[in-house]
């Protein structure tokens, strides 16, 4: 049993989350009160926490399309943002029907086992058009 800080509760021990640096091992908020406080935090923050959020996703973008070369594999656009992650073998759709699926989640992935073969660089326009028809006009 361990006592709440915040609303001074003695709660069990599962009621708190883990905390390494702490010498019990636990927060010293339950977690119904570590929740409040990052809500009440969120809430007052939200336009910072947005921004750093957007900033630190476009920044993955930039480096897992840089790491694939920064080039469409078919046309050879380089602009940055017509540029998007392609699978090469389809199973696309599959993926953004997960429950777990997020472009975030993918690029991160990416960014832990480097590039791998299963991802390609294309442009909007090349990606729609393989989606859409099969080929892309550039191909023909």
């Amino acid at each position: 049993m361990k006592k709440c800080i915040r609303c001074e509760e003695v709660k069990v021990f599962t009621d708190f989350t883990k905390d390494k640096n702490k010498l019990d091992g636990l927060c010293q908020y339950c977690k119904v009160c570590k929740h409040k406080i990052w809500k009440t935090w969120r809430d007052k923050n939200i336009e910072r926490e947005n921004s750093r959020t957007r900033d630190e996703r476009r920044e993955l973008r930039k480096e897992v399309i840089r790491s694939y070369g920064g080039i469409c594999a078919c046309c050879g656009e380089n602009k940055l943002e017509f540029l998007s992650i392609d699978h090469v073998n389809g199973g696309g759709t599959k993926e953004r029907k997960l429950d777990t699926y997020t472009n975030t989640k993918i690029m991160r992935n990416i960014r832990r086992i480097g590039c791998s073969l299963e991802y390609r660089i294309l442009c909007h326009n090349c990606n729609s058009s393989i989606g859409y028809y099969g080929y892309c006009p550039h191909n023909m």
